[in-house]
C-alpha cells in the first residue's frame, strides 16, 4: 500500500521532493508543512479512476470524467480571472500550475491526513504549485465553488508576485477574500457588529493561527481580514495602487511597504482597523433581526403609550370644560 502511494502520488505530482513549505487553504488555513499533505494526496488517485486532463492557459485541469462539467467551468472561472487579477497584480508572469477536482471522499481523507479543518473546501499547495478542490456534486454548490477557486488562484498569483517574501496571514487571506468576494454584505457588517458589541473580535495578529480555529472563528477571522484589506486600500495615497503595493512589498518587504503606503506599522494599523471598525459597523447592531424585533416591539409599545396618553389628555380637557359650562350639574 505504501509503495503504491507513492507511486500514485508520483503520477498526480511529478517532480523532485524538495523540502516542504506551508499551504494555504481554503479559506486560506495554513498547514503545518506541505509533507503532510503528499500521502494524502495520492488517495485522490487511489479511490478514483478515469482521469481527463484539461489545459486553460497556464493552468492544467485534472478531473474525473464525471466532474468534466465541473473542470469546464473551473476553465471559464479562471479565464474570466486573468484580466481581474492583471488589474491587482499588474504584469507578472505566472508559472504553470495544475488544479485537481477530487471527489468528496478523498478530498476528506486528504485533509483529515493533513489535520486540517472539516470546513476547508480547497487548498493551494505552493511548493507543488496545485490548486485542490472539492467536487460539488455530492454536496456543495457551484456558487460556493467558484468563490473558493478565485481565493485559491489568488494565493497563486500572490505567491508568484512576492516569491519568498512574508506577509501577515491576516493580509494574504483578506487579499485573497478581497478578489473572490470584493465587497461586505449587509449580513457581514451584521456578523462584524456582533462582534465588536459582544467583544469577539479576533485581533489581526492572531490570526497566524487560523488553522486552530473552529468553523465560526475562522468565518469571522476571513471577514474581518478582508475588511482590514478594505480599510489598507482607503488608506492610500492618491499616488498609490495595488500593483505598486505589490511591487514595493516584493522588492522592500512588508512592513517597510505598510509603512510608506500609509504612515503607520503594524499595530497603529490594527488599532486605526479598530477604529474603523466600531465607527462603521457598530451601528448596524440595529439590523441584527433579532434586536430588530425587539427594537419594533418596543417602538410599538411607546407608540401605543403615547396615544394612550394624548387620549387621556383630551378626556381630561373635556371633563374640564364640562364643569366650566354646567358647574351646577355637579353641586349636591
Amino acid at each position: 500500500m505504501k509503495q503504491l502511494t507513492r507511486h500514485a502520488l508520483r503520477c498526480l505530482l511529478p517532480g523532485k521532493k524538495r523540502k516542504p513549505r506551508a499551504l494555504w487553504g481554503q479559506t486560506g488555513v495554513a498547514a503545518w508543512a506541505l509533507g503532510w499533505l503528499w500521502p494524502a494526496l495520492a488517495l485522490a488517485v487511489f479511490y478514483s479512476q478515469g482521469w481527463q486532463t484539461l489545459r486553460v492557459a497556464q493552468a492544467v485541469i485534472q478531473y474525473r470524467t464525471v466532474d468534466e462539467r465541473v473542470a469546464l467551468q473551473i476553465g471559464r472561472w479562471y479565464r474570466q480571472a486573468q484580466p481581474r487579477f492583471e488589474k491587482f497584480y499588474g504584469p507578472i508572469q505566472i508559472k504553470p500550475f495544475r488544479i485537481v477536482v477530487s471527489s468528496p471522499l478523498a478530498f476528506r481523507k486528504m485533509m483529515a491526513q493533513a489535520g486540517l479543518p472539516e470546513w476547508v473546501q480547497a487548498v493551494f499547495l505552493s511548493q507543488e504549485r496545485t490548486i485542490l478542490v472539492k467536487s460539488p456534486r455530492e454536496e456543495g454548490n457551484m456558487d460556493q465553488l467558484a468563490q473558493d477557486f478565485v481565493h485559491e488562484l489568488a494565493h497563486l498569483y500572490t505567491l508568484d508576485c512576492y516569491g519568498n517574501t512574508s506577509v501577515p496571514v491576516w493580509y494574504n487571506e483578506g487579499f485573497s477574500e478581497y478578489l473572490s468576494q470584493g465587497q461586505i454584505s449587509i449580513h457581514q457588517a451584521i456578523v462584524l457588529a456582533n462582534a465588536l458589541w459582544s467583544k469577539r473580535l479576533i485581533p489581526l495578529m492572531a490570526m497566524e493561527d487560523l488553522m486552530h480555529f473552529n468553523h465560526n472563528e475562522a468565518q469571522l477571522a476571513y471577514l474581518e481580514a478582508l475588511s482590514a484589506v478594505r480599510y489598507l486600500e482607503q488608506l492610500f495615497p492618491p499616488d498609490f495602487s495595488w500593483p505598486k503595493f505589490h511591487a514595493l512589498v516584493a522588492t522592500k518587504g512588508w512592513k517597510q511597504t505598510l509603512q510608506q503606503a500609509t504612515g503607520l506599522d503594524e499595530v497603529d494599523f490594527q488599532v486605526k482597523w479598530y477604529q474603523h471598525i466600531r465607527n462603521r459597523y457598530r451601528w448596524m447592531i440595529l439590523l441584527n433581526l433579532e434586536n430588530f424585533l425587539w427594537f419594533g416591539l418596543l417602538f410599538v409599545f411607546v407608540v401605543i403609550f403615547l396615544l394612550i396618553r394624548r387620549r387621556n389628555r383630551k378626556r381630561l380637557r373635556l371633563w374640564e370644560l364640562e364643569e366650566q359650562v354646567f358647574p351646577d350639574e355637579w353641586e349636591l
